[in-house]
This record gives C-alpha cells, structure tokens and sequence, in this order.
C-alpha cells in the first residue's frame, strides 16, 4: 500500500520525468496512468523506415536506468513496430525494493533491429548440374552462388517430397555431402536451400547403389572354339580380364 499511495502521489511528476532515447526514429505523446496499480504508459514510435522493426525498453531510476523493468507487458521488447497509441503495462510495486522511498523516473529506450539477411537473387546451384549421378557412401561436393545466406537448412528432396535434413549453413557457397549409405536407389532427388522466406532447388539427380560383387562371363574366340574367362569385379568397375591363352598351346 505505501508503494501505491506514493505511485498515486508522483503520478503528475511521472508524466514530466520521461526521458527517451532512440536512433532513427523517435518517441513522441508519451503518457501515464495509473489502472487498479498497474501503470499503463502510452507513446508514438515514429520512424523514417515503416517497415522496420525495433527494440523498446522502458527503464526506471530505480537503478539509475541502467537495466530494463522485467515485468512489463505489451509494446516493449523486441520486434516492435512503429505505430502510434502504443502500450506498455507495468506493475511497480512487482519490482520497487522494500525500502523504496522517492519519485520514479522513467526512460524509453529504443533501437532499430537488424534485418535478416537477404540472400542475392541470382543465388543458385551450380552443383548438382543437370543428370548428375552419386553412389550411395560416397562424397560428393554440393555448391551454390550468390551471397547472404544465414543460417538457411540444406535438405535432400525426391519428387518435391522431402527425404532428410542434410545440414544448416551460413556464409559458406559450398558443402562437403556424404550420400548416406541408407538412401534408396532412385531418380528425381534434388536438393534445396530453404530460410528466411526463400526456398532454392537444385538440378534433379539421381542416385546410384554400390556395384556388387559380380561374375563376369567373357567369351573370348581362340582357334577350336570359345574359352570362357572368369573375372571377377568389385565396386566401381570390373578387374581387368585376363590374358587370352595363346591357341598354339
């Protein structure tokens, strides 16, 4: 009751105690009133860039302005528009020490926050190109131009339907991609950047399985009829075939 009785007391003087301080834009018709102990503050945010957003804190001389109150509510914190008749609703009596005793004083502080980076428009894959194939287990290189990607997710596509997250990059035009061992044998994969309202695809590719052990029947013709050789051929190609035998033997 004593922090309410003074609140009612200094109201008048909280109303010519308001002190702002903004970059880029400004604080205007700042007001106070005082509803069932809670303070209601109302102010203009005027800025040169309507579309931008800020970051508005409302402090006390309780500690010398050198913090945001941590209870208030409403158009205070991050993300605030400009706009006028804004509202910030604060209870002081959740925040005065005990032993307060004196007028408070506030301060409006504002700045603009940064924007997101926007990718360039001509951001696009430059690999995968067009009929790529990769083999499952094996590394391949997946690169991009264009700038001002931040924190944007790669991830693996087949027919629009998406497979897997591969990783998040930023500030990077390339990444080093693994094809999981895992991944089904197939046509129409592509991949695509996505963040920030953007999405980018690549060429469409497809995958390869690892080439099994197989048996190789070669026929090969020598005077008298047709020997048949035996090779044997592992991943990624055959061994070369032997030698044929020499017909005068």
């Amino acid at each position: 009751m004593r922090q309410l009785s003074l609140l009612r007391a200094t109201l008048g003087t909280i109303l010519l105690t308001f002190y702002f301080s903004v970059t880029g834009q400004s604080f205007s018709n700042i007001r106070a009133e005082l509803i069932d102990g809670q303070m209601r503050i109302t102010y203009d945010l005027i800025s040169n860039d309507p579309s931008g957003t800020f970051k508005v804190e409302l402090r006390s001389s309780v500690d010398d302005f050198l913090t945001p109150v941590k209870t208030a509510s409403g158009n205070v914190g991050e993300d605030i528009k400009p706009g006028r008749g804004l509202s910030i609703f604060w209870n002081p009596a959740l925040e005065l020490p005990e032993d307060f005793d004196g007028q408070l004083q506030f301060k409006l502080v504002g700045e603009p926050m940064a924007p997101l980076p926007r990718p360039d428009e001509s951001i696009s894959f430059s690999s995968p190109g067009p009929g790529s194939k990769f083999k499952r287990g094996k590394s391949t290189y997946i690169e991009w131009t264009g700038t001002g990607i931040a924190n944007y997710k790669l991830g693996l596509y087949q027919s629009g339907i998406k497979v897997s997250d591969i990783t998040t990059v930023s500030g990077i035009n390339s990444y080093s991609w693994v094809v999981p061992e895992n991944l089904e044998p197939g046509t129409s994969y592509e991949l695509r950047l996505s963040g920030n309202d953007d999405e980018i695809s690549s060429e469409t590719f497809t995958i390869k399985g690892k080439t099994p052990i197989f048996l190789v029947i070669a026929p090969i013709a020598v005077a008298g009829g047709v020997v048949g050789v035996l090779a044997f051929g592992g991943e990624g190609g055959s061994d070369p075939l032997p030698q044929p035998p020499d017909p005068g033997q």
